[in-house]
């Protein structure tokens, strides 16, 4: 027995060798007497912003810097972390746990599509308690099926001819799903000035908008002893009850586009009689579970629809009489978030009687049920109410805080009650098959990672 055959000997029992089908011409090696393995030298924080060279630390993303190591064809693969392997040609330089291999003994591509191939078994065996890591020892001996140079290439030549066409259903996928929202955003503009239902108009006859205004004012009238009807006109009649809600005047509509016949401008202020507010005490950093009461984070509205586990648990014996709990019907809006969240708005779609609002939590309740309260959540959703909202103060640009009066300033575009009704359903049905089409994208992305492993066994075995 020669002594290479000694050296190989324990590769019969390596589980890696069960998934292929070795031709005859083909030989195992180990990793080690195919290529010369080292890592880099830097540490990962050596990266700089917009760097000549890339920088191939443990991270799946390539980072950059101003200086180069190596300079060559090489492989590139993560020493712990989140383990990954990269092919790269010319110069570049590595992180001091990452592996570079280079001058391999035959087509490098061949051995980045074999090693992306058997990584999972590569790294099954990985050590460490916290972060996993591979050691050096584990790619020496980590066995190799090789075909002859000629049938490396072609092997290569097939995958990369399959995997053009994964790449570009793979784009295509990324490109739906990133553009969900936007698109649901571009819809619902359009949707709040009147652009979907001109044919909606035309054949029915409908309430002018302002005349939708007079009886809600009428309402307020009833409600707070505060003659509305003068507001606007410099003069004023105070009661008692006069406040905030009906303190702002006509809205200013400067800037503001033209809307169709029928609709009007109003502040959001003249449509709700109320915010209400909650309060934040001291919490448990979980949720509530049965039986405990919960208060709102702010995340519970951040993010498009109503999320009932975002809440902290509060501490039993806290007394919750009188606060005000999330109930079906509710429009709630983030006073408090980052710049791109503060103002977010969801409406909740039924009770939950052991979560309370928090401070940063507000409850909008209008003044009557003339107000539909779909077409309300997204006029708040609009590019018009957005800039207002992102310019609320802050002494971070982390966090942001919304005034109660910047809320009630928010300018909506009003449509005819029936009107409303018809937006709200069809922007509702556009939003359902938007997700529905995102989700069977993700679907779809998930089948294709399955697919590259697909395409790479039955290449290669």
């Amino acid at each position: 027995m020669s002594s290479t055959q000694k050296r190989l000997d324990p590769l019969q029992k390596n589980p890696v060798r069960a998934l292929f089908q070795v031709k005859e011409n083909w030989v195992w090696a180990n990793l080690g007497e195919l290529c010369n393995i080292s890592t880099g030298r830097l540490d990962a924080n050596a990266a700089v912003d917009g760097g000549i060279y890339p920088f191939f630390t443990c991270a799946k993303e390539i980072s950059y810097i101003d200086t180069y190591a190596f300079d060559n064809e090489a492989l590139l693969i993560a020493g712990n972390g989140a383990f990954n392997v990269k092919y790269y040609k010319g110069k570049f330089n590595a992180y001091q746990r990452t592996y570079v291999l280079q001058d391999f003994k035959g087509h490098t591509p061949y051995f980045y599509y074999y090693l992306l191939f058997t990584l999972e078994e590569l790294t099954k065996g990985n050590r460490g308690s916290t972060i996993k890591y591979i050691r050096l020892g584990d790619l020496i001996n980590h066995p190799v099926c090789v075909p002859p140079l000629e049938e490396q290439v072609q092997i290569v030549k097939r995958i990369e001819s399959m995997f053009e066409k994964v790449n570009s259903a793979r784009s295509l996928l990324k490109q739906i799903l990133g553009s969900t929202s936007e698109k649901i955003d571009s819809f619902v503009n359009i949707a709040l000035l009147g652009g979907i239902t001109e044919k909606f108009r035309e054949q029915n006859d409908l309430e002018h908008a302002e005349e939708l205004m007079e009886r809600i004012r009428g309402e307020k009238v009833k409600r707070q002893g505060y003659d509305l009807g003068l507001i606007g006109k410099g003069k004023s009649k105070k009661s008692k009850k006069s406040n905030k809600y009906n303190s702002l005047g006509s809205i200013n509509t400067e800037g503001l586009p033209e809307l169709p016949d029928g609709w009007c401008w109003v502040s959001l202020g003249e449509l709700v009689e109320r915010i209400e507010a909650g309060k934040s005490p001291a919490a448990q950093g979980r949720p509530a579970t049965a039986g405990e009461y919960g208060v709102l984070k702010v995340s519970a509205v951040s993010w498009g629809e109503f999320l009932p586990d975002e809440n902290k648990a509060l501490f039993p014996g806290f007394d919750v009489t009188g606060l005000p709990v999330v109930q079906a019907g509710d429009l709630l809006i983030s006073r408090a978030n980052t710049v791109e969240l503060v103002g977010a708005v969801v409406v909740v779609k039924q009770d939950y009687p052991n979560l309370i609002l928090s401070d940063k939590t507000l409850r909008l309740v209008p003044v009557n049920n003339e107000i539909n309260i779909d077409y309300l959540l997204y006029a708040l959703r609009t590019r018009y109410v957005r800039r207002l909202f992102e310019q609320a103060t802050g002494t971070s640009d982390s966090m942001r805080n919304l005034s109660q009066e910047k809320i009630l300033r928010a300018p909506i575009a009003l449509a005819p009650l029936k009107e409303q009704q018809v937006i709200a359903d069809q922007i509702k049905s556009y939003e359902r098959g938007l997700k529905e089409s995102s989700k069977l994208a993700a679907d779809c992305l998930v089948e294709l990672e399955a697919l590259i492993h697909q395409i790479l066994y039955n290449t290669l075995t």
